[in-house]
């Protein structure tokens, strides 16, 4: 059985497609290198894995324990096939020539997200690079873990210890997918980018997971790899997002450097019309100067608020800080320093998200409480506050808290959150918190 993720219809229209979602062990302790690291075999290209008679397969295998039809899912469904192809645009072409490089589609610092980038000495004679971002991108080079993927004893297990990138666990998965989808110290994507052209990177681990995934979330597939809950990889996904964001601030901003790393800070706050009044809520203390983007920071929050309400209080604190006071480098060095060693702490603490089985519509309602209380909300928080609602609620449903009519009224309401998001150019906070009102209120009543 596939479990389709109902999806609020603005995402749906935002991905294209009807996604399924799914969830991942993290019962690995190992520390495996991301695949595009990983340089102990070689990578043999989409025709090895995803031929006619393997996971490019017509029809199921009997007995197949995952849909054999992957190759066709990622080709019809998944953006990430046409990564390569995205370089050949106009619009790469227009980034390409004001970042000073020949071209895209031939420049590394391009390839390494929108292809399987790895040296040319790891290359089998089937692989290219215009084939994007393949199943090797995430599950690791062929030539690793092919021979013990085929044998007839073969099992999850031995595989990952072949060299298969465990992407069931939510660390793992939230690590790779970072790598590209976060500008981070690892990637090298700066604000430079976003001043050639480049689209706004944003990445919920769950909402990506789900619309762009190829597997078949059964009771086999539970029995093999024992998944968390949605709301535990939800977090997880947060956790490593807010991490990943301090780390990198620190590391830049210890550096020395006159201005600090803006890609992890609010476009908007720079970039709006002088020549009409806008909608600006942003305190007074420190006007004229960005924010940093904090929405994984206030989802967070909400998850410290049910598992540690002392290290809320602490998180808190430095929200504060950052929010307001990023004119002065001590205090965001301060801060940041502060804030990575509490994600850290509540890092070590989520399992017990799992075993008091926290459900998501309470998360959900800890979310909104937490948004409305430490910021009036950007463009920014208020998409990822959108997408987290989406998949709490989903999980909910899976889990069984709530039943398919409870599920649709919910989504209704989700709807018009969508909505009334809308887009950068065109949010409007007042008409957006009212929607989440709405929501929130719905919610009052499962709870």
């Amino acid at each position: 059985m596939i479990l389709h993720l109902p999806l609020p219809g603005h995402l749906l229209k935002i991905f294209g497609l009807t996604a399924t979602i799914v969830l991942g062990s993290n019962s690995f302790a190992a520390k495996p290198e991301l695949p595009h690291n990983n340089r102990s075999d070689g990578f043999l290209g989409i025709e090895t894995c995803g031929s006619s008679t393997c996971h490019g397969s017509p029809e199921p295998w009997r007995n197949a324990t995952v849909l054999m039809k992957e190759r066709t899912l990622w080709e019809q469904f998944d953006p990430h096939s046409k990564a390569y192809e995205a370089l050949k645009s106009q619009r790469a072409k227009s980034i390409a020539n004001k970042l000073n490089l020949k071209n895209a589609h031939e420049a590394p610092q391009c390839l390494t997200c929108h292809s399987t980038y790895v040296p040319e000495d790891q290359r089998g004679e089937g692989f290219s690079l215009s084939s994007g971002v393949t199943c090797e991108s995430c599950h690791g080079p062929g030539g690793a873990f092919l021979s013990t993927h085929l044998k007839a004893d073969s099992n999850h297990s031995k595989n990952i210890a072949a060299g298969l990138y465990p992407t069931n666990s939510p660390a793992h998965r939230a690590k790779l997918c970072l790598s590209c989808h976060q500008a981070d110290s690892n990637n090298k994507f700066s604000h430079r980018y976003y001043g050639a052209g480049h689209p706004r990177l944003k990445f919920e681990l769950e909402t990506y997971t789900a619309a762009h995934s190829h597997f078949n979330m059964d009771a086999d597939y539970i029995r093999r790899k024992n998944p968390p809950s949605a709301v535990y990889t939800w977090a997880k996904g947060q956790l490593i997002s807010g991490l990943h964001i301090s780390e990198s601030l620190l590391t830049n901003i210890r550096g020395g450097g006159l201005v600090p790393e803006l890609a992890h800070f609010e476009c908007s706050d720079c970039h709006q019309s002088i020549a009409e009044l806008t909608d600006i809520a942003r305190s007074s203390q420190n006007f004229g100067s960005p924010s940093i983007n904090i929405s994984n920071i206030i989802m967070i929050h909400a998850v410290a608020s049910v598992v540690d309400v002392k290290l809320a209080r602490q998180i808190r604190s430095n929200i504060t800080t950052l929010m307001h006071k990023t004119n002065s480098r001590s205090s965001i060095t301060e801060a940041l320093t502060r804030l990575t060693k509490q994600l850290k702490k509540l890092n070590r603490s989520l399992e017990s998200l799992e075993i008091n089985e926290v459900s998501g519509l309470t998360l959900a309602n800890r979310l909104i409480s937490s948004m409305k209380e430490l910021s009036s909300p950007s463009y920014y928080m208020a998409e990822m506050t959108a997408m987290s609602l989406a998949t709490l609620t989903v999980s909910d449903y899976e889990d069984k808290r709530i039943d398919s009519s409870e599920l649709h009224a919910l989504e209704k309401k989700l709807d018009k959150v969508f909505q009334n998001l809308g887009t950068e150019t065109n949010y409007n906070r007042g008409n957006y918190l009212r929607a989440v009102k709405a929501f929130a209120d719905d919610i009052k009543h499962e709870l």
